[in-house]
């Protein structure tokens, strides 16, 4: 999946999360377990580095992992008591690992994990759209675009962002009038007086 690194990182940096913590992470490509602050965001697990006291050491973060099309369970066969871990469906081999403390904390984690993760989000989207259609016998879709048509249009609370304009010249000044010369039509009025 492609993402922009730099937005994502802003992301990691300003969002509120919906669980967050200490836990051991063991990354497919490497052998031992390391210290790291999860933040969980949707289907977004962000993990970054921690000092010796368990707090984040650098505002950024090292990784994103993206629940989508994988598998979240429990391991109790590790080398480490309460661990569980992310499967992807396309690389079974690539599995990241986790560990916590206690045996809630790692029950928490994998529930949480399994609702945040998008294919969890669809069946939940599905079952209530069957849901709805029992009941209803009409179309979720269709009730979407009813209620948009009787409801007035709402109108946004932020406030639209106007490219900085400058202000218009100021008026010119009025022309000044000349009136038009009479052409002599004479000779005499060509003569000049030299006397």
């Amino acid at each position: 999946m492609r993402f922009n690194e730099r937005e994502m990182r802003y992301f990691a940096k300003t969002m509120s999360t919906d669980k967050e913590g200490r836990l051991g992470h063991k990354h497919p490509k490497e052998s031992v377990y390391k210290d790291r602050w999860m933040k969980l965001k949707n289907n977004l697990l962000f993990y970054f580095r921690t000092n010796e006291h368990g707090n984040i050491l650098d505002s950024d973060a090292l990784g994103v992992i993206i629940l989508e099309r994988c598998q979240i369970r429990p391991e109790p066969a590790t080398d480490v008591p309460f661990a569980f871990s992310v499967v992807f469906e396309d690389e079974s081999d690539r599995k990241h690992y986790f560990s916590t403390t206690t045996e809630r904390q790692c029950e928490e984690w994998v529930r949480i994990l399994k609702q945040a993760s998008s294919e969890t989000l669809k069946s939940r989207i599905s079952r209530l759209q069957e849901k709805y259609r029992q009941k209803t016998s009409r179309e979720p879709r269709q009730l979407v675009l009813t209620k948009a048509r009787q409801q007035p249009r709402r109108y946004s609370p932020v406030p639209t962002i106007v490219p900085h304009r400058t202000a218009p010249p100021p008026p010119l000044p009025p022309r000044p009038v000349v009136e038009p010369q009479q052409p002599k039509s004479s000779i005499d009025d060509l003569l000049i007086d030299w006397t």
